[in-house]
């Protein structure tokens, strides 16, 4: 029952993308820092 778990804990945080996230994992969205890929650009270019 633990590897189930363990699997499914891997798969919600690695693999599932999410809508409010921009089609991103939840992983993925903290490793570009919190930016959903929609508003990446624009994001960037409010520092540049």
């Amino acid at each position: 029952m633990k590897s189930d778990v363990d699997g499914y804990v891997r798969y919600y945080n690695h693999r599932r993308l999410h809508s409010t996230l921009g089609d991103m994992s939840p992983v993925k969205y903290e490793l570009i820092g919190g930016v959903a890929e929609d508003n990446l650009t624009e994001k960037v270019s409010d520092f540049c």
